[in-house]
């Protein structure tokens, strides 16, 4: 693991960490790592997906700072808007500040609604949010400006969707099969146009100049390379693509979080 960061900033630039409270042990992992004297990268730290109560929830964001050795998170985000409830104090994030927890502070969303469901309650400073080019009629370049107009930072997830759009179409699983023509049509303009599947991906997000930052996930040194160099293609690139013949209009086919359900159900006609 300490590897991948190394590679992170040796070859890409890469400064920040995302992380959440939620993904395990990796808020250990990043603590670990600087306590070896690693590289001193910046956090974002998202809370649980079901927050505790406020008291206990500032204690457990002051102890990860604390045993990481940093003397903030970069952003401090709510990691599921339904879950943030009118008992929860419109104040909260203000306070995460003024304790000198976060620089900044911000909400990672599912779909505009739970932004439009918060942002009158709080100032969020950054937005995170899954975007890819079948998902993107659901971000809208509206509702990017909207986020933009209001001074939001906007970082997006979800660039691959989970390596489905990389992979053969002919290996789409049954129950996302309506996405596999799209998938396929992307992949053979990219042939056409000499781009990699990889820098595709990549080219549709750098070319929203609403967007801020892209947040990558890796499982080796060797895909951090391999995504800094498609990245690097990307920048470079002059090409465009036919974009919205790509897009989607079935929200559950381009979420990851409904794709066990789907997976069931799928199962359950085959027998």
């Amino acid at each position: 693991t300490y590897e991948y960061m190394e590679v992170k900033v040796k070859i890409c630039g890469i400064r920040t960490l995302d992380s959440a409270q939620g993904y395990g042990q990796a808020n250990q992992v990043i603590s670990d790592y600087r306590g070896a004297g690693g590289h001193e990268f910046s956090v974002i730290n998202k809370v649980m997906r079901h927050p505790a109560e406020a008291e206990d929830l500032m204690a457990s964001l002051a102890h990860e700072r604390d045993i990481m050795g940093i003397k903030l998170f970069d952003c401090v985000m709510f990691h599921y808007a339904p879950s943030v409830t009118a008992d929860f104090s419109d104040s909260f994030l203000d306070e995460v500040k003024a304790a000198g927890l976060a620089r900044r502070v911000g909400l990672s969303i599912e779909t505009p609604a739970h932004y439009e469901s918060l942002k009158n309650r709080f100032d969020f400073d950054v937005v995170q949010l899954p975007l890819n080019f079948v998902s993107q009629n659901f971000m809208t370049d509206e509702f990017l400006d909207e986020l933009k107009d209001s001074g939001v930072e906007i970082h997006t997830r979800s660039a691959f969707l989970q390596g489905l759009l990389l992979g053969k179409p002919s290996d789409i699983p049954a129950y996302l099969l309506p996405l596999a023509g799209k998938i396929k049509a992307y992949q053979e303009d990219c042939r056409a146009l000499d781009v990699s599947f990889l820098a595709g991906c990549l080219l549709f997000l750098l070319q929203k100049p609403q967007i801020d930052h892209i947040v990558i996930g890796a499982q080796s040194a060797a895909q951090i390379r391999e995504i800094a160099s498609a990245y690097e293609a990307a920048r470079a690139c002059k090409k465009t693509m036919n974009w919205q013949a790509y897009a989607s209009d079935d929200f559950a086919m381009v979420h990851p979080l409904s794709w066990l359900e789907m997976s069931k159900k799928s199962e359950g006609n085959v027998t």
